[in-house]
């Protein structure tokens, strides 16, 4: 089954969102002022560490989806109810958009042409990894 459309917008979207978030972040630790990255007392902050790892699941959630892996979309789900639940301590229109972006998202990962893409994609992968067990023992 060929992947649908919206299946490879949103995962090039995390792709992008996650590689330019992370580039911003290591650009920051390794150029910007040494205030941003460590405070007067020469502890570096967790919170660029979180920054990191949130770029690196954003990306590695996208590469999941474009590999049609079921577990990409449950990632990119599990990332968009992240940035909503970090989102509370911000204005309401920054939640207002997570949640939002979240909600449309989620439609998209879970309608039920996607769910048989990736149903279908699984199974593929399992009679392939099948096939060459076979092959490999005979």
């Amino acid at each position: 089954m060929k992947r649908p459309l919206h299946i490879t917008l949103i995962a090039w979207l995390f792709i992008i969102v996650g590689a330019g978030s992370l580039l911003r972040a290591l650009f920051l630790a390794l150029f910007a002022e040494p205030s941003h990255v460590h405070d007067p007392l020469g502890h570096f902050h967790w919170d660029d560490v979180v920054v990191v790892a949130v770029s690196i699941a954003a990306l590695a959630g996208g590469l999941l989806l474009l590999r049609g892996l079921e577990g990409g979309r449950w990632f990119i789900l599990a990332w968009l109810v992240f940035h909503v639940v970090i989102a509370v301590d911000h204005p309401i229109m920054v939640l207002a958009t997570h949640f939002l972006l979240m909600l449309v998202v989620g439609y998209f990962l879970m309608r039920p042409a996607t769910t048989a893409y990736f149903s279908k994609s699984e199974r593929k992968r399992r009679d392939r990894k099948r096939g060459k067990a076979r092959t490999g023992s005979a």
